[in-house]
């Protein structure tokens, strides 16, 4: 099922609106973000500041991470080489491995499960109290208080651990917020390096992660050309490859052209179970046409690094091969070893 790309830009319009108006007041991020959606441009101190903001890995910074993903998506400054630092660094906020805060996270989980123990152990000590007036005797404040401390330590243990597994969710969870706005900043980019990291999204277990990366995705593949062949990352072919045979004829036929330009010979054999078992005639037809050029690629890195025996020493050793010349070293004609004694039969 395609994404509605016009219904997901007002929902996520609508999400960044609530986080900008989370955001503390006068918080560079929010000032920028509210400029931005009045219509005034950002100039590159601004960007600068907001594409700092981004990348502070701390796990408190989702929520500013996530508004400044989405500026950076909707005003571009002008310099070329800009542009190139922004999807960069959107593209390591989309693969995400960088900003799990785990320290952090555990800190925090610690810290509020402590908060909950606490107000449990002090709404259970209440409740006894409440019933004391019926014995007659209220007990010192010393057994008040430190009931409540073991109390709080005791309950504490008691939710250590889900209350950490617990936080481990919501933390991903937030995560994928600042993965997704990222994720749809890259799309509105077009940026074609960014084709591996959003092939991998578009898998992620994450359903906010998936629904950005599926909108964006299109735009990236779009803009590989021939010019790029040999010039994405070395896991393009891969990730690309890995969202074949999953039922999205225009997911795939995208897939085939940017494979066509820009895949390597890795991808002949996903081509080929796709060209034999997809259900879709044109998805046939197009693997058809993309899988001779994958073929060819796949030959020709094959035998740049075949190694091949000297065809005039029958007599060699299986583990004598040659190797390309162009590999040599250089050595000086003075450092060449000579016979120390002439062949038999040489001699005058």
């Amino acid at each position: 099922m395609q994404p509605n790309h016009q219904q997901c830009d007002e929902q996520c319009r609508a999400r960044i609106r609530k986080h900008i108006r989370k955001l503390r007041r006068g918080a560079p991020v929010r000032v920028y973000a509210e400029a931005i959606l009045s219509g005034e441009e950002l100039d590159t101190h601004q960007c600068t500041t907001v594409l700092q903001v981004m990348l502070n890995p701390s796990g408190e910074m989702w929520r500013e991470r996530t508004v400044a993903a989405w500026c950076l998506g909707e005003r571009v400054c002008s310099p070329p080489e800009w542009k190139e630092a922004t999807a960069h660094a959107l593209r390591r906020v989309v693969d995400g491995r960088e900003f799990v805060d785990r320290r952090g996270r555990i800190i925090r989980a610690l810290k509020c499960n402590l908060a909950v123990a606490a107000v449990l152990s002090g709404a259970f000590i209440l409740f006894l109290v409440s019933l004391i007036p019926s014995i007659g005797l209220p007990p010192p404040l010393f057994y008040l208080v430190g009931g409540w401390i073991i109390g709080t330590a005791l309950l504490w243990m008691l939710v250590l651990v889900p209350g950490l597994l617990v936080s481990e969710d919501f933390e991903l969870s937030r995560l994928a917020e600042s993965r997704a706005s990222a994720a749809r900043s890259l799309g509105r980019l077009a940026d074609p390096l960014a084709s591996a990291v959003l092939a991998r999204a578009a898998t992620d277990a994450r359903r906010e992660v998936r629904q950005a990366a599926a909108v964006a995705l299109p735009h990236a593949l779009a803009a590989i050309g021939h010019e790029h062949l040999g010039a994405l990352p070395p896991e393009t072919t891969t990730n690309l490859c890995a969202l074949l045979g999953r039922n999205n004829s225009a997911l795939e036929v995208l897939v085939l052209d940017a494979l066509e330009c820009a895949g390597t010979g890795a991808a002949a054999e996903p081509v080929r179970r796709l060209a034999s078992r997809s259900k879709s005639g044109s998805i046939r037809d197009a693997a058809a046409r993309v899988l001779p050029i994958l073929d060819e690629r796949l030959r020709q890195e094959t035998s740049a690094t075949r190694l091949l025996r000297p065809a005039g020493s029958p007599n060699a050793s299986s583990d004598v091969l040659l190797r390309p010349a162009s590999s040599a070293t250089a050595v000086p004609e003075e450092q060449l070893l000579r016979p120390t004694s002439e062949p038999t039969g040489m001699s005058d």
